[in-house]
């Protein structure tokens, strides 16, 4: 049992390298320059030691790293532009193996600090740990959607171990590969927009609504400043789900249509309801649009009439605004995924209304006569399949959600789960779809 287990382990990273190792020049176009890659050899290496180092527990906790690795006597800058990274060296290497990936995970927060390990150019010398890095945590922050301002990842070959068996492989701030339940993806990955295509009718009504209240831009191209809106838009209930993510208790959160009756008719009960006009982060996302807005039109009219833009005051003044608004809304969706601490849902209108917490979902049962059906991801709307499943299989919460969307057309709920997993329930036709392991990073940043 045990050596085929090794085999299988072997076969699944060494795929996973061969496969980048072969592509490492042809992953991004353009001028792009692409940081230095280890031999086939130590590439293999690198990753089977992260592997196995995602399955070490640390006080009954996963062990989640960030290593970046990089070639001996370089200096390591950030991707794409000419800024050092702090860097920590040892006074002496240490070796690269499990149980010093362990140790050291204990000490670097995955989303701030990676293990530094160098290779030499001789193809079989062994890789080495070299120190650490402080990359920051604007990066992170970003991905989960929080801001929109961040350094870039360093210009280095960057292994992050996720949770036990997921390991994504990224080519400086671009990813390029994973291995995750077994499964190796390269290249062509599967887009987090594909994994919301079930939410986008509510997604479509609450920016619709919302979009009267924003102020329209004079000298920007409306493709550029509509598409920043919707996936601002987007952006703003995936961070609210991150949000409950990083409580580490699970949660679930109810996006409804803001026609929806499922308080009145008493389908839900919101333990926790807000008053109709407390309705902080949805002026938050308003206020957040109008700066960005001011602060682009800003810039383009400059540009436009061939003016320097280093020392306008103006624009230095909307982009002032711009970064306390970014903050304010920031601070909103962190607030609200938080409640998820009580028991019950989130219940947030299309509009981001912001209703209550506490929700408990009173239905009894799932009607025998509804059928729900597992969307299976793909890089293609066109190829995704469905796939029938007993409902009965799913624990509480995800029953719960089936109910409640079994019985509305006009809501959408994201559950999380304890284990951080985040599935996307929704009613099309009478059916009830359920999607799991859904991608809550950041839609701006497309390829991280």
């Amino acid at each position: 049992m045990g050596n085929n287990n090794k085999i299988q382990l072997g076969d699944t990273t060494n795929e996973l390298a061969e496969e980048i190792h072969k592509s490492w020049y042809e992953f991004v176009a353009g001028q792009y320059i692409q940081p230095p890659v280890p031999s086939l050899l130590q590439f293999k290496s690198l990753l089977e030691v992260a592997y196995l180092s995602t399955m070490e527990m640390e006080e009954g906790r996963p062990t989640k790293f960030t290593i970046c690795c990089s070639a001996k006597g370089r200096l390591v800058k950030r991707d794409g532009i000419d800024e050092k990274i702090e860097s920590w060296p040892f006074e002496t290497n240490r070796t690269f193996n499990v149980q010093e990936i362990r140790r050291l995970a204990a000490a670097a927060d995955p989303d701030s600090t990676a293990i530094w390990v160098q290779f030499a150019k001789k193809q079989n010398s062994r890789l080495e740990i070299h120190g650490l890095l402080s990359v920051g945590s604007s990066w992170a922050t970003a991905r989960s959607a929080y801001s929109y301002f961040y350094l870039s990842l360093p210009n280095t070959l960057t292994v992050r171990g996720l949770s036990p068996g997921h390991l994504a492989v990224y080519q400086g701030g671009y990813a390029v590969g994973q291995i995750k339940s077994g499964t190796v993806q390269v290249g062509d990955l599967p887009l987090g927009f594909m994994d919301l295509l079930g939410a986008y009718p509510i997604f479509k009504e609450g920016h619709s609504l919302l979009r009267d209240e924003i102020i329209i831009p004079k000298h920007e191209y409306i493709n550029e400043w509509h598409e920043f809106e919707w996936i601002a838009y987007v952006n703003v209930i995936l961070a609210i789900v991150n949000s409950i993510k990083l409580q580490g208790h699970g949660g679930a959160l109810i996006v409804s249509s803001s026609q929806s009756k499922i308080i009145e008719n008493h389908t839900v009960k919101v333990k926790y309801q807000y008053s109709p006009q407390k309705h902080y982060l949805r002026e938050a996302f308003v206020d957040f649009m109008n700066c960005r807005h001011k602060h682009s039109d800003r810039l383009v009219f400059l540009q436009e009439h061939g003016k320097p833009t280093k020392n306008d005051q103006q624009l230095n003044f909307t982009f002032f605004k711009l970064v306390e608004a970014e903050k304010r809304l920031s601070e909103n969706t962190i607030f609200a995924g938080k409640l998820s601490g009580t028991d019950g849902a989130l219940l947030l209108t299309a509009d981001l209304k912001l209703l209550g917490f506490g929700t408990e979902i009173r239905l009894d049962r799932i009607p025998s006569d509804v059928k729900v059906y597992k969307v299976t991801p793909s890089t293609h709307e066109a190829d995704e399949k469905e796939e029938e499943l007993d409902s009965e299989q799913f624990g509480m919460r995800h029953r719960s959600a089936i109910k409640l969307c079994s019985q509305c057309k006009d809501i959408i709920i994201f559950v999380v789960s304890q284990d951080g997993g985040i599935s996307l329930i929704w009613n099309k036709d009478t059916k009830v779809f359920f999607r799991s392991e859904i991608k809550t990073a950041n839609l701006n940043m497309v390829l991280s």
